[in-house]
């Protein structure tokens, strides 16, 4: 039993170290890294509950630190995406926009649209296609380097719950289960999408005469290949009139606010 509770000890450092918690720091922490520790400290629980297998306290092995920490990051991921509405701002070169999601019409969809904001994906961004009065897409970044990485992360689709009608948006997809950072806002009602799969998780709430002002003579002509691997220096060059986005920044309710701040100074 000591034995259990020496490498425990060991376990929780390894998984301090992991989520990057600085014990000595408190009024440093973040939310992120609150519910970090919390939830390795669950793992810890659960792996003390276990009865002793008589293997002379040696009871927490590699593999199953392993297994608890992918069951961690799984829980995380479940919590991102179920993490409650939220709104983003655009501030663009012509103008500002805001979108308001609803993370219960596409909580994948949602939480991965959260992460492309909070990664700076859309700034620098330019609105690349546009069919006049049907939509607007964009969502490949400027830097090749990120493009690359978020090229790469596809997620699962979402069941379609809400419908593409005129202000909403929804990712722009290559086929099932590849949803990235590509995302179209429509300018009418595109139901015809909704039985397509393509799943809206926000709409837009102020702006909409700034989408629809979106530079457009350009219409599809640029090469998405070539965005993601030269970048802005492409669009630049060929074309040069496009309309971009500065900074998508994401905003907090303040009910949101308030919860992280109480959990901080709990746990302070």
């Amino acid at each position: 039993m000591k034995g259990k509770f020496v490498t425990a000890a060991v376990v929780i450092a390894v998984l301090a170290g992991i989520v990057g918690i600085n014990q000595f720091e408190p009024n440093r922490k973040t939310q992120e890294q609150y519910e970090a520790q919390l939830e390795a400290q669950r793992e810890l629980e659960e792996i003390a509950a276990l009865e002793d297998d008589g293997s002379d306290g040696n009871l927490i092995t590699g593999d199953m630190l392993e297994i608890a920490m992918k069951q961690a990051e799984e829980r995380k991921a479940e919590r991102e995406a179920n993490a409650g509405d939220y709104t983003v701002r655009f501030e663009c070169s012509n103008g500002d926009f805001v979108i308001e999601v609803e993370s219960e019409l596409a909580p994948l969809g949602a939480a991965q649209f959260k992460k492309a904001v909070k990664d700076g994906v859309y700034d620098g961004a330019r609105f690349f296609r546009v069919i006049s009065g049907a939509l607007v897409q964009f969502g490949i970044s400027g830097d090749p380097e990120k493009s690359a990485i978020w090229h790469k992360r596809m997620i699962k689709d979402d069941p379609v719950k809400g419908s593409n009608t005129r202000g909403t948006i929804s990712f722009a997809t290559s086929g099932p289960d590849s949803r990235t950072s590509q995302v179209f806002i429509n300018f009418r009602d595109n139901t015809q999408y909704d039985g397509m799969g393509f799943a809206p998780f926000g709409k837009v709430i102020e702006g909409m005469d700034v989408l629809e002002a979106v530079y457009s003579k350009d219409g599809q002509n640029p090469d998405q290949g070539a965005i993601r691997r030269k970048g802005n220096a492409y669009l630049e060059s060929a074309y040069p009139n496009l309309d971009y986005i500065n900074k998508a920044i994401l905003i907090k309710d303040e009910a949101a606010e308030a919860a992280e701040e109480a959990a901080v100074e709990g746990y302070q």
